[in-house]
């Protein structure tokens, strides 16, 4: 009941509570909206973990991100979590995004790629062979690791003898021992690899595969989303994307991402 112009005082109670309320929420959803949580591994050269404190400090994708975001105004964190524990977390909304993933069912994420998965066939140093071609792969031994997610166009492929190992450093000793004829890595990996274990490798022609990764967010960050895209865009045209890759690997993300689309024959 309205009397005088006054609300009745239970009604006015109700409607500064309510007001409070809406008030409290809009803080929320800006705070939200202002400062994410984003969750990953470490995967040389695009993250690189402080041990101590489990957080991604540095890498291609960090500085990526830590540019974009700085001009979005919206503070990041990269935490280094377990992978399958980081794609729970996100569909879940306990972390925001996930660093460098490929699109699948469950995210959404700008347009552009920031990082590529290319696998190559690696041989010895001193190995006769030059070129791959899907073709003449049946009287081959190839190399893989246990649990690796490869893309199907490899895992499907059945003309040739493959021989599982523990880890991408027990790969290696396995070529070097010629029990394999080549080996599947990861193009940025096998250098470290390379140097890690010493054994001297060197890619056979061209990409066998690559896939396309993402910083890829819960779904309920699609207006962040619509925000990031045109910032990457900007990023990619006035060259901030070539020079943090050239910088890491000694060539431009423009010249990644055309090889990355090459695949053998």
């Amino acid at each position: 009941m309205i009397t005088k112009g006054w609300l009745n005082p239970s009604l006015r109670f109700a409607n500064q509570w309510v007001c409070g309320c809406l008030l409290l929420w809009g803080s929320y959803l800006h705070a939200a909206e202002n400062q994410i949580r984003v969750c990953g591994v470490e995967w040389p050269p695009f993250s690189y973990a402080n041990p101590v404190e489990k957080r991604l400090e540095r890498g291609i994708s960090i500085a990526i991100y830590q540019e974009a975001f700085k001009r979005l105004d919206v503070k990041v964190e990269f935490i280094q979590l377990p992978w399958p524990r980081c794609e729970r977390d996100v569909i879940h909304g306990k972390y925001d995004a996930i660093l460098d993933n490929a699109s699948l069912p469950g995210y959404i994420h700008p347009l552009i790629p920031t990082a590529f998965y290319p696998l190559g066939a690696y041989v010895k140093q001193g190995s006769p062979l030059t070129n791959f071609r899907w073709g003449e792969t049946s009287d081959k031994r190839v190399g893989m690791v246990r649990g690796y997610d490869y893309t199907p166009k490899i895992s499907e492929h059945l003309d040739w003898e493959i021989t599982l190992s523990k880890s991408d450093e027990q790969l290696l000793l396995l070529l070097d021992r010629n029990r394999v004829d080549y080996i599947i890595l990861d193009y940025f990996a096998a250098p470290i690899l390379s140097k890690k274990t010493g054994v001297k490798i060197r890619p056979l022609n061209s990409f066998l595969d690559s896939t396309p990764l993402y910083l890829c967010f819960n779904k309920k960050h699609s207006a962040l989303v619509d925000r990031l895209g045109p910032i990457l865009l900007d990023m990619l045209l006035d060259g901030t994307l070539d020079k943090i890759y050239q910088k890491s690997l000694g060539d431009s993300y423009a010249n990644i991402r055309k090889h990355s689309r090459m695949a053998a024959p």
